[in-house]
């Protein structure tokens, strides 16, 4: 079986990931000790709720600064995705004493891979001028580039997002091998990250946003996983695979 730890961050529906992840066929433990976490050799850090009150229970358990530095497979999802990033416009005037960007200037893992795959511009929505993420009210771990922020409500297009929708293939790489294009998966979320080189698969809604990325041995799913049937099971049992080895060619 493969093994993995799944981060108890304290704001995250757990037992249904932990299910997922046992379907799947992992052999899952749940931890907040970073000793335990550090030696694990796959990290899931899933999350619900507000960006503010996840990154107050990270930093309580002096994780924030330290996930960053993880340097085998790990997966957000959810929540847990937006985390990853520099900053979300969620949880207005909260969250302002911690410096954003430290956990990534701190990190010792080996060297990002940027991938050289873009999606051309005209798969990208255009996106409105917008503040720096080091301005925006949440910092998050500073993983990944850019910021999550809300999407935008149109005529017809309901936020949150709730429900099924189909992914939109960007470039290729082991999470996503086998989901076919227009697969379908569930999300429930008021925030997103716009697409950008690090997206393997987007999503539409009133806007394109990322649904899947990945930056070297960091990835994430905007999506549940554990509620996505068939295509969460898959993307599941791809990231159990994955290895930093396996990583290491992306």
């Amino acid at each position: 079986m493969s093994a993995i730890v799944v981060v108890d961050s304290g704001v995250a529906n757990i037992g249904s990931v932990v299910a997922a992840l046992e379907r799947a066929g992992a052999a899952t433990t749940v931890s907040r000790d970073w000793d335990t976490i550090r030696a694990a050799p796959r990290v899931l850090l899933p999350g619900v709720g507000a960006a503010a009150a996840a990154m107050r229970e990270l930093r309580s358990l002096g994780l924030a600064e330290r996930l960053p530095t993880l340097t085998q497979p790990v997966l957000g999802i959810c929540l847990g995705m937006q985390l990853l990033f520099e900053g979300s416009e969620e949880g207005a005037g909260q969250e302002r004493d911690w410096v954003p960007g430290a956990g990534a200037r701190e990190r010792s893992a080996v060297a990002v891979r940027e991938p050289t795959d873009k999606a051309s511009a005209s798969d990208i929505a255009p996106q409105s001028p917008a503040p720096s993420p080091a301005l925006l009210p949440t910092p998050c771990l500073s993983i990944l580039p850019g910021a999550i922020r809300r999407l935008t409500a149109v005529p017809g297009v309901r936020i949150p997002h709730m429900g099924w929708n189909a992914l939109l293939p960007r470039r290729a790489h082991p999470l996503v091998a086998g989901l076919d294009p227009r697969d379908y998966a569930y999300f429930v979320h008021s925030y997103a990250a716009a697409e950008d080189a690090h997206t393997l698969m987007a999503c539409e809604h009133g806007q394109r946003f990322a649904a899947i990325v990945a930056r070297a041995n960091f990835m994430g799913a905007q999506f549940h996983p554990e509620r996505s049937a068939a295509v969460g099971a898959l993307l599941l049992r791809n990231f159990l695979a994955l290895s930093t080895e396996t990583l290491a060619t992306c």
